[in-house]
């Protein structure tokens, strides 16, 4: 028989595994049982979010087994939206406070896919073209230089069209069915939210990468 494993969270930001009626701790900022919400992860990484409206680049990866919820997480349902559509839901209402001072914002979407070591580009008609990416190493890119060149864009200015681009980039996405999952994600998803001055093309925009990766496991 297979040996059991037992998981438990005795406090926050420690998991402990019992086995062998051993117990291993392991160590975390946080934490979040099976009965944790949408939104209290959300809550957790809004400070980062924050950061990102203050003007610095930043990016979430969620990693693990397929069928961990790696995608639930980042993209969620319409009944239980996840991270990406939470960040621009909060993007709207900042980009409306701004607008009340006087600075007008623009938010940007992208989605792309890594595969088989091919970049792609989910929200052009041409998804099947591999895209370049620029060589140049860290801190050598210049403010507003496109890392990956020619990656499709598209202004965003309702929650709806955000769903609507979600959803159209996942169809796209490469799958394989196994024994975990029959429709597994075998690419590496990147949304890419940039924050834009609506009046000042010039002015240094951040980026926030949220990155779906593929299932962990050996297949």
């Amino acid at each position: 028989a297979a040996d059991k494993v037992a998981t438990t969270i005795p406090m926050p930001g420690l998991i402990r595994l019992n086995k062998d009626r051993r117990n291993m701790d392991f160590e975390y900022n946080s934490c979040f049982g099976g009965d944790s919400t949408q939104e209290e992860v959300f809550e957790e990484i809004l400070p980062l979010v924050m950061s990102f409206v203050d003007g610095y680049n930043a990016c979430i990866f969620a990693y693990g087994q397929t069928g961990s919820g790696k995608t639930f997480t980042m993209q969620g349902t319409n009944e239980s939206p996840g991270i990406a559509p939470r960040v621009l839901h909060f993007l709207f209402q900042h980009s409306r406070q701004s607008q009340e001072t006087g600075v007008e914002r623009r938010i940007e979407f992208s989605m792309l896919e890594v595969y088989n070591e091919g970049v792609k580009d989910l929200m052009s008609s041409a998804s099947h073209k591999n895209l370049d990416i620029c060589a140049l190493g860290p801190h050598q890119l210049g403010p507003n230089m496109e890392r990956v060149p020619g990656l499709t864009k598209k202004t965003v200015t309702r929650v709806s069209e955000i769903e609507a681009l979600i959803e159209q980039g996942t169809r796209k996405r490469a799958t394989t069915s196994h024994s975990l999952n029959d429709h597994s994600s075998r690419s590496h998803a990147v949304i890419s939210i940039r924050y834009c001055d609506a009046n000042d093309a010039e002015a240094p925009a951040p980026v926030l990468h949220l990155v779906d990766l593929a299932g962990s496991e050996r297949v």
